[in-house]
Formats: C-alpha cells, structure tokens, sequence
C-alpha cells in the first residue's frame, strides 16, 4: 500500500462466547488427526478437559455444580492454544479465497490488497469468503458475532472518498448489522412500559375514585340513619 493507490479491506471477526462452545469431541479428534497426538498425550488432555464443573454465586447465594461438556478455560495458558489448534482449518478457507490473514485464539482478522478499480470484486470475495467461515464454524459449535464483527477499508482518504459505497454493502449484510432492529425493539419496548405505565396509573385512579365513593355513600347512609 505504499504507493497509496492501493485500498485494503480488513475484516475483524468477532466469535460469540468463543472458549465456552469448543466441543471436546472435535477438539480431540483434530489434536489426534491434524496433529499427531495420541496415547498417553492425548488421555492428558481428555483429563484436563473433563469432569469440570461450574456454578455461579451471587453474594452469598450459590447455584447447583454443572458438569461442562464444553469448552476451554479461559485465563489458562492451555486455552489461547487449544483454540487456535481447535480453529486450525479456517486457514485453509482463507487460504482458499486467497485471503490474507492473522489468528490467534478468538481474534481473527482477514484482509486483502486490491486497488480502485477492482475493490468492488475483491469485496465479493471477502463476503464469499466469510459466508464459509459462517458455515464451518456452525458446524463446529462456534458462531460469528454480527454485531461485534467489523469491516474497515484501509487506504488514502482521497481514494476512499471516491469508492462507490454500494460496493461496501456486499459485506454488511455478512457483518449481520442489526442497529436498525436494535432501535426498533427498543422503540417498542419503551411503548410497552409507557403504556403498561399509564394503564396501571389509570387503574390506581379508579379504583381510589370507586374507594371513594363507596366511604361518602357509607358516610352519607349513617348520616341519614342518625
């Protein structure tokens, strides 16, 4: 990109609750396949994976111990590596749509160089490209974050400002934005609570007004009487 008439889309993939969806099943199978280890090595790692429990405490409360079927410590020195080992394949998608790109753990970023005239089709690629990484990783107990996921265009202000933005929208739909949705049911949930609200404060009125009512009528009854 040097001689700034190059554009680098860079697209920053964000995984939704990463560490806690890796299945040990698969995992074990690609520590096997893809790397080799077996015997004693692998009944290692079967060990440290199994029989972990977790359970949630709120102040002095505790929940029930559940048995974790699925996925990696995090803070540990084993679970950045693990999921790396775990994700391994998604380079050779990237590799694939020739894809340049960098992984570690649940960060991943792809980018591509491309120029002015062409942007628009390298654009599709990455959209292609992240399609498949979609579906991979649905079939491997994992799943892109759309509203944390980012597409940037790197290059020269003035080479940017003339790109024609309808080719950028190739990739939002990928990215899954979802802003708009988001300000709808916000919108509506606001209306429910207004008019649950109102309802209520309405109700509360009556029933004081109907209270009320019913005290001057005794009152007024016993008046009478005497």
């Amino acid at each position: 990109m040097a001689d700034k008439k190059s554009i680098c889309p860079l697209a920053l993939l964000d995984l939704s609750a990463a560490f806690d969806t890796i299945d040990h099943k698969i995992l074990f199978s690609r520590l096997h396949n893809m790397y080799g280890i077996s015997g004693m090595a692998l009944r290692w790692f079967d060990s440290y994976l199994s029989n972990r429990f977790q359970a949630v405490k709120c102040g002095s409360e505790t929940s029930d111990w559940t048995l974790l079927k699925f996925g990696v410590p995090q803070g540990s020195v084993l679970g950045p590596i693990l999921f790396t080992m775990y994700t391994q394949p998604l380079s050779d998608i990237f590799v694939k749509h020739n894809m340049l790109f960098h992984m570690y753990a649940d960060d991943t970023q792809l980018y591509v160089e491309c120029n002015e005239q062409n942007v628009k089709e390298y654009l599709s690629r990455v959209e292609t490209c992240i399609k498949e990484v979609k579906k991979w990783m649905s079939h491997n107990m994992l799943k892109i974050n759309g509203q944390k996921t980012e597409l940037m265009i790197i290059g020269h202000k003035n080479i940017i400002s003339n790109l024609d933005k309808s080719s950028i929208n190739l990739v939002v739909a990928v990215a899954e934005v979802v802003i708009v949705v988001v300000i709808v049911v916000v919108v509506v949930v606001v209306v429910v609570v207004v008019v649950v609200v109102v309802v209520v404060v309405v109700v509360v009125v009556v029933v004081k007004v109907v209270v009320l009512v019913v005290v001057m009528v005794v009152v007024a009854a016993v008046v009478v009487k005497y």
